[in-house]
C-alpha cells in the first residue's frame, strides 16, 4: 500500500514537471515571437507620405535637405521628377519645415499629402526576409501549446520527448531545405533564416538530452524502437501528412520573396501551422498508440 502511495506521488510529481517544462517551452516560444515580431511590427507602421514633383532640379539635393530636417523611413524618386518621402512618426512642426523649406528653395507646393503601410526596411535584404523568422516562432509557439496536450495524454515521456523533438527538427528541416532549394534558382537567402533553423535543431537536441541523461541503455534501447516503427510506417505509406507539411511549407516562402506582402504570408504561415498541428495531434498520437501495443 505504502509502494502504490508512493508511486502515485512520484507519478503527480513527473506530470508536474513535464507541464511545467512544457510552459517554460510555451513562455520561451511566446516571448522570442513577442521581441521579434514587435521589432518588426513597428517597421509596418503607417507611414505620412509627401509627394513632391520637381523640374530640371538635382533630387539629390532636395533629399539631403529634407533630411536635415527629419531622416525619412523611405524615399521614392522617378524620372519625371517626381519624389515622395515616407516619414515615421513626424512632427506637425518638421512636417511645416519640410513644406515651407520645399517652397521657399524651390518653389514648389504639395502635390499630395497620404498615409501608407510600408515595410521601411525595403532596402535591406536581412530585413525583407525576416517574416520566415517570425512565421518560424508562431509555429514553434503553436506547437509547444499542442505539446502540453501530448505531455497530459501520453505519461511515457520517451514517447513525448519524441514528438516535440520530431517537431522541432521538423522545422528546422523545412527551412533549411526551402533555402537550398531557392538558393539553387538563384534566390539570395539571408543569413538570418539558417540561423533560426540551425536555432531550431540547437533546441530539439538539448531538450532531448535534459530529458534522457538518466540512462544511455534506456535511450538506445527506446529511440531504436521509435525508428523502427517509424521505418515500418513510412514503408506503409501511412504517414503521408509529414511531407505534405513539408510541401506547405516550402510553398508559402515565395510569397514572401515576391513582396505579397506579410499579412498574405501569415495567413499562409498559419495553414502550414494548422497542417502541422493536425499532423501532431492525429498521426503521431496514432503511430504512439500502434507501438505502445506492440510492447
Amino acid at each position: 500500500m505504502e509502494l502504490l502511495k508512493k508511486l502515485r506521488v512520484a507519478d503527480k510529481n513527473k506530470k508536474n514537471v513535464q507541464i511545467a517544462v512544457t510552459v517554460a517551452l510555451v513562455l520561451v516560444s511566446v516571448l522570442l515571437f513577442y521581441f521579434v515580431g514587435v521589432k518588426f511590427a513597428s517597421d509596418f507602421a503607417s507611414s505620412s507620405v509627401l509627394e513632391y514633383k520637381f523640374e530640371n532640379v538635382n533630387l539629390n539635393q532636395v533629399e539631403s535637405k529634407v533630411r536635415e530636417i527629419s531622416d525619412p523611413v523611405k524615399i521614392e524618386k522617378s524620372d519625371s521628377g517626381t519624389i515622395r518621402f515616407f516619414f515615421q512618426n513626424i512632427s506637425g512642426e518638421d512636417f511645416e519645415k519640410v513644406d515651407i523649406l520645399v517652397g521657399e528653395e524651390y518653389g514648389q507646393a504639395l502635390v499630395r499629402e497620404s498615409h501608407e503601410l510600408i515595410p521601411v526596411f525595403d532596402n535591406n535584404l536581412e530585413y525583407r526576409y525576416t517574416g520566415i523568422l517570425i512565421s518560424s516562432l508562431v509555429i514553434l509557439a503553436v506547437i509547444s501549446f499542442i505539446e502540453l496536450w501530448g505531455f497530459v495524454k501520453f505519461m511515457n515521456i520517451v514517447d513525448v520527448i519524441f514528438t516535440l523533438t520530431f517537431s522541432l527538427l521538423f522545422e528546422a528541416i523545412v527551412l533549411i531545405g526551402a533555402a537550398s532549394l531557392l538558393s539553387l534558382i538563384g534566390v539570395s537567402f539571408p543569413l538570418i533564416t539558417i540561423q533560426a533553423g540551425l536555432f531550431l535543431v540547437v533546441f530539439s537536441i538539448l531538450i532531448k538530452f535534459y530529458f534522457f541523461h538518466e540512462g544511455k541503455t534506456e535511450i538506445k534501447e527506446k529511440d531504436l524502437t521509435l525508428r523502427q516503427m517509424w521505418l515500418e510506417e513510412l514503408k506503409k505509406n501511412k504517414i503521408i501528412l509529414f511531407p505534405i507539411s513539408a510541401l506547405v511549407g516550402i510553398s508559402i516562402l515565395p510569397f514572401i520573396f515576391i513582396g505579397v506582402g506579410i499579412t498574405l504570408t501569415m495567413i499562409m504561415s498559419l495553414l502550414a501551422v494548422f497542417i502541422l498541428a493536425y499532423s501532431n495531434v492525429i498521426v503521431v498520437p496514432q503511430l504512439l498508440s500502434i507501438r505502445s501495443k506492440k510492447r
